[in-house]
């Protein structure tokens, strides 16, 4: 059981998964999953496949350490930017896991007892007469009325085209541990770096509401406000101001 790093108010509304020990670069992962931060699930699994075909790309604003420059991270406002392929495919992947969450249906496993002797496996087949499968529809209908008072359950049946990305984090796992012969009877370590990603989406019905007020309005409605240097300005000017009318008399 994964622990989330953020808590859902809404349960019934989110859908979410995760992925543990992922074989990809950390930092890589990180900038890639902080590019679709905030968006919609859709718009994020077409960006990137975009990343994937090298049409657009993700910038690089924590880990840029000799990071090249590229005219698609203008998109972002940023100069740096790569297309980490293998973090793009892990994230769909998890991007998938939550639209399947969010869209499952309930469904029934039927368990298959297994007997290993010598790394043989024998399957035991159960087939069910009429009776037997009445009851276990009843039982699948009992169940799916349950599920649906719960606001906890997995068959939430959402609106994947209004599910929006709230929550979505990478964190460092363990390094993995290799050695690699070199000459001379050297032994080098040779570390990776895997992460962790957890992915929490939500169905937004109603989208926010935009003012209509240009700025400057928006300024004439808010508070005064000073700085400190326009203060010591003021003071300033004031103080000319006195000795100027000390002068007049």
């Amino acid at each position: 059981m994964v622990k989330y790093a953020k808590e859902i108010r809404n349960p019934g509304k989110c859908a979410k998964a995760a992925a543990v020990d992922l074989r990809v670069h950390f930092k890589n992962t990180y900038e890639t999953a902080r590019a679709i931060r905030r968006m919609n699930l859709l718009e994020a699994k077409k960006y990137l496949n975009a990343v994937i075909e090298k049409k657009r790309c993700v910038p690089f604003r924590r880990y840029n350490g000799g990071v090249g420059r590229t005219n698609q991270a203008k998109e972002f406002n940023h100069t740096q930017g790569r297309w980490p392929v293998k973090s793009c495919k892990f994230l769909l992947n998890v991007l998938d896991n939550v639209q399947a969450n969010a869209e499952c249906l309930l469904f029934i496993a039927v368990h298959v007892n297994i007997h290993s002797i010598s790394s043989y496996y024998y399957y035991y087949y159960f087939f069910f007469n009429d009776e037997t499968m009445t009851s276990m529809k009843k039982h699948l209908a009992e169940k799916k009325n349950n599920n649906n008072n719960n606001s906890n359950n997995k068959s939430k049946n959402l609106d994947v085209g209004k599910l929006k990305i709230i929550h979505i984090m990478v964190n460092r796992a363990r390094p993995g541990r290799r050695r690699t012969f070199k000459a001379h009877g050297r032994i080098n370590p040779f570390m990776s770096s895997p992460c962790h990603i957890q992915v929490i989406a939500r169905e937004i019905t109603k989208p926010a509401k935009k003012s209509l007020l240009t700025n400057k309005e928006k300024e004439k409605q808010l508070p005064f406000r000073i700085t400190l240097k326009k203060l010591v300005k003021l003071n300033i000017s004031q103080q000319r101001i006195n000795k100027s009318k000390k002068l007049v008399k």
